[in-house]
């Protein structure tokens, strides 16, 4: 995983059921620390998705945060864009 303030080695899980709409991710840190996201894909009735998607505050002090929050934010958005492209074909 890269930040702002470097790079660590992480054990990433992905647990996905497309049945339910579902992708969750467990990333474990060195020392045993995790990391948890999870996202939803909704279908509305009128045949409309709503995407959630939540990411579980990392196991790090918030000085560390600064900077990798808006880097996420900004790559959530370019993730957004593709995947509203995606379902719209």
């Amino acid at each position: 995983m890269a930040t702002p303030a470097g790079t660590v080695e992480i054990e990433l899980k992905v647990n996905s059921s497309p049945a339910q709409g579902t992708i969750d991710w467990r990333m474990k840190f060195p020392g045993g620390t995790e990391g948890i996201a999870y996202s939803r894909l909704v279908r509305q009735s009128n045949g409309q998705c709503i995407y959630s998607f939540v990411l579980l505050a990392p196991p790090v002090p918030l000085e560390q945060l600064e900077g990798a929050l808006n880097q996420q934010h900004a790559i959530l958005k370019e993730e957004l864009v593709k995947l509203s492209r995606l379902l719209s074909n």
